[in-house]
């Protein structure tokens, strides 16, 4: 009798086992799996572009003149300029500081959600020292005001942000953390 319950115990385990197996090739097989509710769940292998973007280690870089691409943002950068005053915007240290100057078009090229939202704070300022500079909170009046992008509309304007008359080798980094949890980035070199 005793040799009878361990047989069974066995073959308990190996068809479990067995089912477990079954279930799991059966998953990575399956283009698409119903949850408990009945709606569908995709597994990523449907051959439809989720939306999703592949992220570099790196965001994409280039200069003044060129326009760069992320996952969701196009970005022009038509030009820049190191100035002590534009268009009524001033340093705020006006004996140690500069401005730097840029003027961008950004274009919201695809999206999943209604609207993302961009701002001059989207763009930061870094020098060949490593030191990070943000938007100073000056508007000249064609400055990048904050505005509200859907899918395939654009917004342009200057960008203003205060930095030591001493610094130089400025590249501008855009950052979007409104569309979804890691950011877009474009980062380019201002050639000041």
């Amino acid at each position: 009798m005793e040799g009878k319950e361990v047989k069974m115990r066995s073959l308990k385990f190996l068809g479990l086992g067995f089912l477990i197996i079954l279930l799991i090739g059966l998953s990575f097989n399956c283009k698409w799996l119903k949850n408990p509710f009945g709606t569908d769940i995709d597994n990523g292998d449907n051959g439809e572009d989720p939306g999703e973007c592949e992220r570099p280690l790196e965001p994409p870089v280039g200069n003044i003149g060129d326009t760069i691409q992320s996952c969701h943002f196009e970005i022009e950068f038509k030009w820049a300029e190191r100035t002590d005053e534009y268009k009524g915007a001033r340093p705020r240290d006006r004996e140690n500081n500069t401005l730097i100057v840029f003027y961008v078009r950004v274009k919201l090229i695809k999206f999943n959600e209604e609207t993302a939202y961009v701002f001059s704070d989207n763009f930061t300022l870094e020098d060949n020292q490593g030191n990070k500079y943000s938007w100073n909170g000056d508007s000249p009046e064609d400055w990048l005001t904050s505005a509200e992008l859907r899918e395939d509309q654009e917004i342009e304007g200057t960008v203003t942000i205060e930095a030591p008359k001493t610094s130089s080798g400025f590249t501008t980094m855009f950052s979007c953390p409104y569309t979804d949890i890691y950011p877009d980035k474009i980062k380019c070199d201002l050639g000041l």
